[in-house]
């Protein structure tokens, strides 16, 4: 995070008197019990950072519904097992 969203952040929270540390703990633990609210929110960061990726590699962005209309090209799909690979929390090490 760039030092100006932090200072933003901490002003936020300040006034609510709360600590970065109670926000993201409060956070972790919302994901951790399974929160709706919690969980798409990370859901749509992954889908942000997935489709930054194939932007990055030459792709073009694209929605989950054409993904069964339409194949992917080659370098688009590669990108897209690779990123699977690399967060595949079932992966050994």
């Amino acid at each position: 995070m760039n030092k100006d969203l932090i200072a933003e952040l901490r002003v936020l929270i300040f006034r609510k008197d709360l600590s970065l540390q109670e926000l993201f703990e409060h956070f972790a633990i919302l994901l951790v019990n399974g929160d709706d609210r919690a969980t798409r929110i990370v859901d749509d960061l992954v889908k942000e950072k997935l489709k930054y990726a194939i932007e990055q590699h030459g792709g073009k962005p694209f929605k989950a519904a054409m993904l069964k209309e339409k194949n992917l090209s080659s370098p688009e799909s590669d990108v897209i097992y690779d990123l699977l690979d690399e967060h595949d929390p079932q992966k050994r090490q």
